[in-house]
């Protein structure tokens, strides 16, 4: 497994973000490196292996008959202190050009 990207949370001083090859995101506590607080396994919807992003949605230009589900590649949160849900959204980029959406997450 490597980290593919890292990012601090923009709504928090102390939380940080990490994307995994193993198609894992993860949600970090600096008060407490030796566990996550969130782990979510991302799968998108459609994907034969899994029960897919269940909170989020799904844009993406690939078939959904596809076997090899398309590996996640960069994430971004989406703009802090707007009111609205948005805040509270991760963006995924997926290796077949798909844009994928999970919310709610809040550190």
């Amino acid at each position: 497994m490597r980290i593919l990207q890292a990012s601090w949370h923009p709504s928090s001083s102390s939380h940080f973000a990490t994307l995994s090859s193993d198609n894992r995101w993860r949600l970090y506590n600096t008060a407490n490196l030796s566990e996550a607080e969130q782990t979510f396994a991302l799968k998108p919807p459609g994907s034969q292996l899994s029960l897919g992003l269940r909170r989020g949605l799904g844009l993406s230009s690939r078939s959904s008959s596809s076997a090899i589900p398309p590996r996640f590649t960069a994430f971004t949160f989406g703009p802090p202190r707007t009111g609205s849900w948005a805040s509270l959204a991760v963006l995924f980029l997926a290796s077949d050009g798909g844009v994928y959406v999970l919310c709610p997450v809040a550190p």
